[in-house]
C-alpha cells in the first residue's frame, strides 16, 4: 500500500534546547527561518519556544493532528566523527531526536535534518556543552537557507 500524498504546507520541527550550546542548533533554524525568509511553511521549535526532550511527544501529536497533510521535516543536532563535524545530512527516514543522551526509542519527521556539532564519545552530553558557539551559528545559517532554497527538493521521493 503506498502513503497518500501530503498536500498541506510543510511544517518544519526544529527541536533542541536554547540551554546548551551544541542543542540551540534547531531553536536557531527556526529563528532564522522565521525571521529571515519568507518561507511557505509552518515553523515550529526556536529559540525561547524550544522542543526538546521535556515537550517533544506533545509537539509530534499536536503537529501530526493539527496538519493532518502536511509533510514534517525535523531539524535537529547531532553527533557524529570528528571528520563529519560541520556537515549537514538529510534522512528520508526522519530523526531519532535524543540519540546522544541514550534516547533511540521513536523518530521524529517525515524527512530529517541534522547538523553535526560535535564528536561522538563516552559523554556525548558534554560534547553538546561544549559545542564551538561560532560552528553552530554558522550551521544554523547554512541549514535555514538550504531549507529555504530547496524546500521541494527536500520533500521528494525518491
Amino acid at each position: 500500500m503506498t502513503e497518500r500524498k501530503k498536500t498541506g504546507l510543510p511544517v518544519i520541527m526544529c527541536i533542541g534546547s536554547d540551554k546548551v550550546s551544541g542543542d540551540i542548533l534547531g531553536p536557531e533554524v527556526g529563528r532564522r527561518l522565521i525571521s529571515d525568509y519568507n518561507l511557505g511553511a509552518y515553523v515550529y521549535g526556536i529559540t525561547g519556544r524550544n522542543i526538546n526532550g521535556e515537550n517533544i511527544d506533545s509537539y509530534d501529536s499536536f503537529i501530526r493532528e493539527v496538519h493532518k497533510d502536511s509533510a514534517v521535516i525535523a531539524v535537529d543536532a547531532c553527533l557524529g566523527g570528528e571528520k563529519e563535524i560541520g556537515n549537514i545530512k538529510i534522512s528520508k527516514r526522519g530523526i531519532g531526536a535524543g540519540f546522544a543522551v541514550g534516547k533511540k526509542d521513536k523518530r521524529y519527521g517525515d524527512v530529517g535534518l541534522v547538523g553535526i556539532v560535535g564528536k561522538i564519545s563516552d559523554d556525548n552530553v558534554m560534547q553538546l556543552i561544549s559545542a564551538d558557539c561560532g560552528l553552530v551559528e554558522a550551521l544554523s545559517g547554512k541549514i535555514a537557507e538550504y531549507l529555504a532554497d530547496n524546500m521541494e527538493k527536500i520533500l521528494r521521493a525518491d
